[in-house]
């Protein structure tokens, strides 16, 4: 573990890291749960409903209603920032659609033990689950009931479940794993952190091109920020969700292009299809795109793709990720159904297969990094160079 807290310019600063990542660290704060209570039960409950067709009453699901809303209420005293009369009608406007998900015993199993005493979770599971902005809970905040963005306080569930959820302790090392390897181009280039402008001009700037970009938390957390991102950086963005314009405001403060950050709301296969993008890109970062392309000829498809934006010796930097318990509860029981998501069976099968594909494709193997955070694997980070 002490190797996740390396940092390109320094070693073990806990400043460097975000306040849920100490969290995690701090395994007697939140003790991890085991996999019977935290997944598998969930996992065998989804099977039994789709084999037996089973639904959960109405009855049941009123009296869900007036339990989470007198919930609800008792959160609103404790969190400061959360206004009773707000988060009753944010809740009520998400409640058509909760009520019908709710429907299906394992899900609305779930949903009790963990939303109840959390004014963003509702939100989560309803409104952004399979979504680039329901990433954003990985590193301690999101949108709550009333829609509006924050940092989640430690007095909601939402904050617990942050710390201890497996996929989100993986997706916070995806974001290290890509950032360094960022850092580290940079400073191949000779750029340091606070150096003077004249001597930022003298450095080579680094392209940088995200595929499925997301809601781009490389250039917020650690060791970068939207505002100094431009000093060494051109940064080049493809991803096609509609609403993704909205979501970034609301992250970053005002609109992206103003932190010199070229953003494209379509598919990123327009980019493949650009002959000005050839061979123009230091570093390709795919985070969370690699396990929609499961099949050798998407795989090759994805990798041939790169290879031709990348300069020589560029680097292309992207993740798979691994069926472990958690992440077969969220296909299975939650909300991640029909998003396209393939993940690998195991660890190791993953790498041999990118190994082998990047071989064929022109890519060497620079490293390949296994989740730590987690027993069971959750995802497997990859550092390909292009020969």
């Amino acid at each position: 573990m002490n190797e996740l807290l390396e940092n390109v310019w320094s070693k073990n600063q806990p400043e460097d890291l975000c306040k849920v990542d100490r969290d995690i660290l701090d395994e007697g704060r939140f003790p991890p749960e085991g996999y019977w209570d935290y997944s598998v039960k969930y996992i065998l409950l989804a099977i039994v409903q789709k084999v037996f067709r089973l639904r959960v009453s109405w009855k049941k699901i009123n009296q869900f209603h007036v339990d989470a809303t007198e919930r609800l209420r008792e959160l609103a005293k404790k969190d400061p920032e959360l206004d009773e009369c707000e988060a009753m009608r944010g809740f009520e406007r998400i409640w058509p659609k909760l009520s019908q998900m709710l429907r299906e015993p394992a899900f609305y199993f779930c949903i009790k033990r963990f939303c109840m005493d959390s004014s963003f979770l509702y939100t989560y599971f309803v409104e952004l689950s399979g979504y680039a902005p329901a990433l954003e809970i990985a590193a301690g905040a999101s949108n709550d009931v009333t829609g509006r963005y924050r940092e989640i306080p430690e007095c909601d569930g939402g904050y617990k479940m942050a710390v201890l959820e497996p996929t989100f302790r993986s997706f916070l090392q995806r974001i290290w794993f890509s950032q360094q390897i960022m850092l580290r181009r940079a400073k191949s280039s000779g750029w340091r952190p606070n150096m003077a402008d004249d001597e930022k001009q003298k450095c080579r700037r680094v392209r940088v091109l995200f595929l499925g970009g997301g809601m781009l938390p490389q250039l917020r957390m650690y060791e970068l920020a939207p505002e100094t991102v431009s000093e060494v950086f051109d940064i080049v963005v493809y991803d096609k969700d509609p609403k993704m314009p909205n979501h970034l405001e609301m992250v970053f403060g005002k609109p992206i292009q103003e932190y010199g950050i070229k953003y494209c709301f379509t598919d990123f296969d327009e980019a493949f299809k650009d002959s000005a993008n050839f061979g123009k890109y230091d570093i390709i970062v795919a985070e969370g795109v690699m396990s929609y392309y499961k099949t050798p000829e998407q795989t090759q498809y994805m990798l041939r793709g790169a290879h031709k934006m990348l300069v020589d010796g560029g680097w292309f930097v992207h993740d798979l990720q691994v069926l472990e318990p958690s992440m077969l509860r969220c296909v299975l029981a939650l909300a991640w159904r029909g998003t396209g998501l393939s993940p690998d069976v195991g660890a190791k099968k993953a790498i041999r297969r990118i190994e082998k594909a990047a071989g064929e494709c022109g890519f060497g193997v620079m490293r390949t990094e296994i989740d730590r955070y987690n027993k069971l694997p959750a995802i497997v980070n990859f550092w390909l160079s292009k020969q």
